[in-house]
């Protein structure tokens, strides 16, 4: 029988998988449309939202990087790769219920 500390380390490996899966899937993802990723330490935060899927990312991990900070907004159903919208990264709040806000509403 698992302990709860063992289950606690097979919750976190399985995060850091996880997170490492979707590390692997925006690489390919904006290098497939020509927008490089060259900087693997970059912060994000996959969002779904009506059966669609977003991204949130630090700008500082692009080749094109300008020193702004910021964190930029991506639609990931498209084959485009263009930036919805940007925050300024200082005091940006990754908190879920809070991007869930960025998000744009579906047009009526």
């Amino acid at each position: 029988m698992s302990s709860s500390v063992d289950l606690a380390i097979e919750l976190e490996q399985a995060h850091i998988l996880k997170i490492n899966l979707e590390k692997d899937y925006l690489i390919n993802w904006f290098g497939d449309r020509g927008q490089p990723i060259i900087d693997n330490n970059f912060k994000h935060r996959m969002i779904e939202k009506n059966g669609e899927q977003w991204v949130f990312i630090t700008d500082d991990c692009f080749a094109d990087y300008d020193s702004r900070s910021e964190v930029e907004l991506y639609y990931l159903n498209s084959i485009h790769c263009e930036c919805y919208n940007s925050w300024q990264s200082k005091d940006f709040s990754w908190y879920e219920k809070d991007l869930l806000s960025y998000i744009p509403k579906e047009d009526s």
